[in-house]
């Protein structure tokens, strides 16, 4: 199963090469399919909107941070996100050629790339590799839903997971996805879309990041000066042509002895001159690891990324693999 963006256009796997029983597999295709016509807005032209937005997020230090996020959409007109939190300020002004920040650091903290992926809604499709086991009938915190049990079997790994729908909606209100769990509830109508205004994440049964947010149509002119960057903003250009940065020296911690294989994810930023900078923890379940495996992103190198033929910074996710630790 994957996970896509509200707004991305579905195309559906339909073929397994595991037994199945076919109409069940329909079906549940069905589900799915209509989840995401329930959650994206039919518009025909872009809906000038707010959306507001406050969070708690567990960090990489087991403390649940409070942060807020604004953003106003204006269709081709751009863009403006707002992040605050205790300790991290940035403003990101969207404009159809060029982007400006207004910050010490253009890279957000992991709570605040974690709730971007959760909203508008984080919806999930089923593929080839996944095997539909059953739909059974629940009743969700109060609301009658339809599940979806299956597992995802990946070489010799079986996941069993579950996605759960409204009934009378079809909005998607629950997904358990290996050891993650996600809950949306309070939903409200956005152009034609159903949407949740309230969201929670977790992680091994822990709460790590929950949300609540409003998004509101705006009918009047806005500002011209929300969308005008001061003097002291950082300004970057489009890019026409674009190159990913790709490794060139990426040297893995020393082996165990043991089988598995742990992976933690550290993001940063690759620099112009193809080194790593501003790394922070991602995503870890070992926190023992940590400081090894920043210490080991940090040695990477790579060909930077360009822009327009130009190096370029990037921001990655990069994985360190800790084999038999």
């Amino acid at each position: 199963m994957r996970s896509i963006s509200a707004l991305a256009v579905c195309a559906f796997l339909v073929s397994t090469s595991f037994t199945e029983d076919a109409q069940l597999r329909a079906r549940a295709f069905e589900m799915v399919e209509r989840a995401h016509d329930s959650s994206v807005p039919n518009q025909s032209a872009p809906i000038i909107n707010e959306t507001v937005l406050a969070f708690h997020a567990l960090d990489a230090d087991g403390v649940m941070r409070e942060g807020s996020y604004t953003r106003v959409f204006a269709g081709p007109t751009g863009m403006r996100q707002e992040f605050t939190s205790a300790n991290f300020h940035l403003v990101q002004i969207d404009l159809p050629d060029r982007v400006a920040f207004i910050g010490t650091t253009h890279v957000l903290p992991p709570e605040f790339r974690e709730m971007l992926k959760l909203i508008p809604i984080q919806l999930w499709r089923l593929d080839q590799e996944d095997v539909v086991r059953e739909i059974t009938k629940k009743n969700r915190k109060g609301v009658e839903a339809q599940c979806i049990e299956f597992d995802t079997i990946r070489g010799p790994n079986t996941f069993n997971n579950e996605l759960c729908y409204d009934a009378k909606t079809g909005a998607e209100i629950y997904s358990r996805t290996g050891n993650i769990e996600l809950e949306n509830s309070a939903f409200f109508d956005f152009g034609s879309a159903k949407l949740p205004s309230h969201i929670m994440l977790y992680r091994n049964g822990t709460l790590i990041t929950e949300v609540q947010l409003t998004r509101r149509v705006i009918a009047g002119e806005l500002s011209p000066d929300m969308f005008t960057p001061p003097p002291a903003a950082d300004i970057g250009v489009r890019c026409q042509t674009y190159r990913r940065a790709f490794g060139q020296s990426m040297p893995q911690p020393t082996a165990g002895n043991g089988a598995t294989v742990t992976e933690v994810v550290v993001h940063a930023v690759i620099g112009r001159d193809g080194k790593v900078s501003e790394a922070a923890i991602e995503d870890s379940e070992h926190p023992d690891l940590n400081d090894e495996a920043l210490k080991t992103a940090r040695s990477w190198t790579f060909t930077p990324a360009t822009c327009n033929g130009v190096p370029n910074t990037q921001e990655a996710n990069l994985e360190v693999r800790f084999q038999g630790r």
